[in-house]
């Protein structure tokens, strides 16, 4: 007998639907250029009232996208008897919101588990295997991904009853990774996992051996990097079994696909890829993790760059599409200012993604459903924005200054000590450019070798590189710093670099700016790091090479010299530029000399062909082909904020989504665009004409 709770909903789906119709607008992404989801959380759409009052929510305070009906109320595999109640509820809520013109589908929060919750109401089943650490240690929460018998009895008939309830789509979550399952941290090393290996590699069982197989001098960097190329297969391989399931019910269901930053997964995107069919059948694709509230708003930029890095290895094609996550879990509404939220959805859009996938709407357990209504209109508001940005950029990667980083990184993990001995996390946060205020004062990132202007490798990189990689890289721009150094220089690169190393000063170095040719007007301006304060290294340098010329020295506190150079340009015999720098390379830079000197010196590396922002602001900048997109990281409005393009590139733009004009002019072989306002901790993007 339906209720009257009920017939609201039907009459408020029906008012929705005749006024989009009346209007033009779509519910669904239909029409627009950018791919949004709102996920909602199954306490608020299994409860009868509460799905009615967030009907009555979007009836309201009009939403655009897709819906995503969680399922799994905590982060433990759902037993069999709770996914059959939830499969018969999806079965009554997904036509109702069909009815108002959305897409629907499912977003399965457990297919291996995330973490040890509520374990006394999860599935519990024999013969399956745990994920295992690589110290014995056993999560009771999770399950191993390659266990066949784990597939088999709980896999499989899970994504077929999720199939058989209808969607449009189904959503695999982040748990499908080979990290972060407490208490282990990195990789599974199972009886199933290890009889795997030992048939594939012919490697030891007990974990102590295979510690030390692992680890066997002249033999290690090849079987890490044969571990990172199974991690990858592994991945493909449950998915491909995912998609075959939920295929074999309904060819139309859409898979999606949440990724985190887990280094030793080894970036698995092509082969995921290629295991989906992504070339036949259209594919959903999130990037995300972390920043959860707005208290560190610096972390934006954190994420933006990992996120760029994972959109970076997503294969090309019309039919993928890269929604980046937003996220207040555990879904406190007043942890994320409605600002913030729409900002961090700007943000990362600008850095790689298509869209948004927004998992910001909390649930009736803890807050009535109308706390979320100005969040929900306010992420509506900026649509027009995100579709701009997101069709002006399609699936450009940005263009910038690279790091070094490849899908093989973390077989640098500890490279000269044991793989899984000593600080060891599957997010191997090996960031110096990538979040450093180099990038904060505005000069942009590249994440592939193809989209560099300048390498700026973190030294754990290089030890991955071989030498063609390496002569390629000093073909074009490079910036060291010490530590990059000294691994160049190990690896007999000098002829390369034109410096070495000559010393080290822990404490009381102040940085001397010299009469070079990349100086400007700010030969004599001192840079104080307050190493007797903040501690730190700074680096004397030597140059060696015919042409290596200093541009800073080290002086103390009354300024006599320490070390006559501290950091210094270099070109070598293929062309390449080189900027070496011991004192301080990615922090303390904020002073006004010090970033337009850094300025002149990527764009000198990149030989005259790097954007950047070439006024004083606290800035981020993303150029993806004809997208230009910056970001005020500052409290203060930017005024009259200012980028330098290379003049070749065209000198008519148009601002994207909103109303108001972007001022350009023509100085010194660049173009300058100017806005004359982005407000605190705002976006603004231009497009070329």
């Amino acid at each position: 007998m339906r209720t009257a709770r009920l017939l609201a909903i039907s009459a408020a789906c029906a008012a929705i639907t005749a006024a989009a119709a009346e209007k033009e607008m779509p519910m669904s992404d239909l029409g627009h250029g950018a791919s949004v989801t709102w996920r909602v959380l199954p306490m608020t759409w299994m409860d009868e009232d509460s799905f009615g009052k967030l009907v009555e929510l979007f009836s309201t305070n009009r939403i655009t996208g897709k819906i995503a009906l969680f399922t799994c109320p905590y982060h433990v595999p759902a037993t069999f008897e709770e996914m059959e109640k939830e499969c018969a509820l999806l079965k009554q809520r997904m036509p109702v919101l069909k009815q108002m013109g959305y897409e629907v589908g499912i977003n399965h929060l457990c297919t291996v588990g995330h973490v040890n919750e509520d374990l006394e109401h999860g599935v519990k089943l024999e013969g399956v295997q745990h994920f295992t650490g690589i110290d014995g240690s056993v999560a009771p929460g999770n399950y191993c991904l390659r266990d066949e018998a784990w597939r088999a009895k709980y896999v499989r008939p899970v994504y077929k009853m999720l199939a058989q309830t209808g969607p449009d789509f189904i959503w695999t979550d982040d748990d499908l990774r080979l990290g972060y399952h407490s208490p282990a941290v990195v990789g599974c090393f199972c009886e199933v996992c290890m009889e795997y290996f030992k048939e594939r590699f012919g490697c030891p069982t007990d974990l102590v051996e295979f510690q030390r197989w692992i680890d066997e001098p002249g033999a290690s960097a090849l079987r890490r990097l044969q571990f990172l190329q199974e991690n990858r297969k592994l991945h493909a391989d449950i998915l491909r079994d995912i998609a075959e399931t939920v295929r074999g019910v309904d060819p139309s269901i859409t898979i999606g696909t949440m990724q985190t930053e887990c280094h030793f997964d080894g970036y698995p995107f092509p082969e995921q890829f290629r295991a989906l069919d992504g070339e036949n059948f259209t594919l959903y694709w999130r990037p995300g993790a972390g920043v959860y509230d707005d208290m560190t708003p610096d972390q934006i930029l954190l994420k933006a760059n990992s996120i760029g890095r994972l959109c970076a290895y997503i294969p090309d094609s019309g039919r993928c599409k890269v929604e980046c996550e937003i996220e207040n879990f555990n879904y406190q509404r007043l942890n994320k200012s409605e600002h913030m939220a729409g900002t961090e959805s700007l943000v990362y859009t600008l850095a790689g993604c298509m869209g948004s996938a927004y998992n910001v709407l909390g649930y009736c357990a803890n807050d009535p459903v109308d706390v979320n209504a100005s969040l929900a209109a306010h992420l509506e508001s900026i649509r027009p924005r995100l579709d701009a940005y997101a069709a002006a950029a399609g699936r450009g990667r940005p263009q910038g200054v690279w790091d070094c980083r490849t899908r093989d990184l973390f077989a640098a993990q500890n490279y000269h000590g044991g793989w899984f001995t000593g600080p060891c996390s599957p997010f191997l946060g090996a960031d110096k450019f990538s979040c450093s205020e180099l990038l904060k004062s505005g000069i942009p990132p590249a994440h592939r070798f193809d989209e560099a202007l300048v390498c700026a490798p973190n030294a754990d990189a290089l030890w991955l590189m071989n030498d063609y990689d390496l002569d390629k890289m000093f073909e074009r721009g490079v910036y060291l710093d010490r530590d990059a150094l000294e691994v160049l220089v190990a690896r007999g690169r000098v002829d390369d670099i034109g410096f070495e190393i000559a010393g080290e000063f822990n404490a009381g170095a102040y940085e001397q700016m010299l009469p070079h040719f990349l100086a400007g007007n700010d030969a004599g301006m001192i840079r104080d790091a307050r190493q007797s304060f903040w501690g730190g290294r700074a680096t004397a340098l030597k140059p060696v090479r015919e042409g290596a010329l200093a541009a800073t020295r080290l002086v103390d506190t009354q300024g006599a010299e320490w070390a006559a150079c501290a950091s210094g340009t270099y070109e070598n015999r293929r062309g390449g530029r080189v900027f070496v720098n011991g004192y301080f390379a990615y922090d303390r830079m904020f002073f006004r000399h010090k970033t337009m000197h850094m300025k002149r010196v990527f764009d000198w590396l990149a030989g005259g062909r790097m954007g950047y922002i070439c006024s004083y602001h606290r800035a981020a900048l993303w150029i993806r082909g004809d997208l230009v997109g910056v970001f005020n990281m500052s409290a203060d409005t930017a005024k009259n904020l200012e980028v330098a393009l290379p003049a070749s590139s065209g000198n008519s733009f148009r601002l994207l989504g909103e109303d108001g004009e972007v001022k350009t002019r023509e100085q010194d072989g660049k173009v300058i665009l100017t806005f004359p306002e982005i407000p605190a901790w705002d976006v603004k993007a231009v497009s070329r004409k």
